[in-house]
C-alpha cells in the first residue's frame, strides 16, 4: 500500500509588535524582561496570542508544493488592502510565515521577501508560546540559545527545551507544544505605506 507523504504547510499570520515601547495589561517591557533574565532581547516576535496576537484577517494557510511566494504575495495584497480600505492596520506590524514541526534548518523558498529569524515552540490550540511562557523555568543554559527576537537559533534547541520543560512539568497542559520555524516579511509592516500604483495595478512598498 502507498504510503502518501505528508505536505507541510506554511501558515501567514500578522502579529502585532512587543518591544521597548509596548506594554500588555500593565506589565512593561522592562518588566518583561526581567521576568524572563533575557536581556538580549531587542523586540519579542513570537507566536503567543498575549505579547504578539494575531491581527484579524491577516491569516492564511498554503502549502509548500504550490506557487508559495506568489499565492503568499496575493493574499497579502487583497488582504492588506481591504484591511485599509475598512478597519486600517496598526502603524507597525510583523507578517510572519510559520512553518510548524519543520525537516529542514532552511526552507529556501521564503528566502527573498521573508527573512528567517528563529525557532518557536507554540502551544497550537491555546495559541501561545511555551517558550515565552515557560522557556525561562529551564534555566539558564538555554538563555544563550535566545535571540534578539525572543526565539531560539536551532530545531535542535527547541526541541531540546521542549522536551526538558515537558520532563519538568508533565502534568502541565500548556507544556504540549510544536516546534516552529518563523520567517518575517522583510518590509510588510516594518514602518512602511502600502499603496496602490492604478495603472499596473501592482503594489509598491514605499
Amino acid at each position: 500500500m502507498d504510503v502518501k507523504k505528508e505536505v507541510m504547510k506554511v501558515i501567514v499570520s500578522g502579529r502585532e509588535v512587543f518591544g521597548p515601547t509596548s506594554s500588555r495589561e500593565g506589565l512593561s517591557w522592562g518588566e518583561f524582561v526581567t521576568w524572563t533574565g533575557l536581556n538580549q532581547v531587542e523586540e519579542l516576535v513570537s507566536l503567543d496570542s498575549f505579547y504578539n496576537g494575531p491581527i484579524e484577517g491577516l491569516q492564511g494557510v498554503y502549502d509548500t508544493q504550490s506557487d508559495l511566494v506568489g499565492k503568499i504575495n496575493d493574499f497579502v495584497h487583497e488582504m492588506v488592502e481591504e484591511k485599509m480600505q475598512h478597519t486600517g492596520l496598526p502603524s507597525e506590524f510583523s507578517l510572519l510565515a510559520i512553518l510548524i514541526y519543520p525537516l529542514t534548518d532552511d526552507l529556501e523558498v521564503l528566502e527573498g521577501d521573508f527573512e528567517f529569524i528563529g525557532y518557536d515552540i507554540v502551544h497550537q490550540s491555546a495559541g501561545h508560546s511555551v517558550l515565552v511562557q515557560l522557556g525561562w523555568m529551564a534555566g539558564m543554559a538555554f538563555h544563550s540559545e535566545v535571540n534578539r527576537y525572543g526565539l531560539l537559533e536551532s530545531a535542535q534547541s527547541a526541541s531540546l527545551l521542549l522536551a526538558s520543560i515537558r520532563n519538568s512539568f508533565p502534568e502541565m497542559e500548556m507544556v504540549d507544544g510544536s516546534v516552529a520555524a518563523v520567517w518575517r516579511h522583510r518590509t510588510i509592516g516594518r514602518n512602511t505605506l502600502f499603496t496602490r500604483v492604478k495603472e499596473s495595478e501592482a503594489f509598491v512598498v514605499l
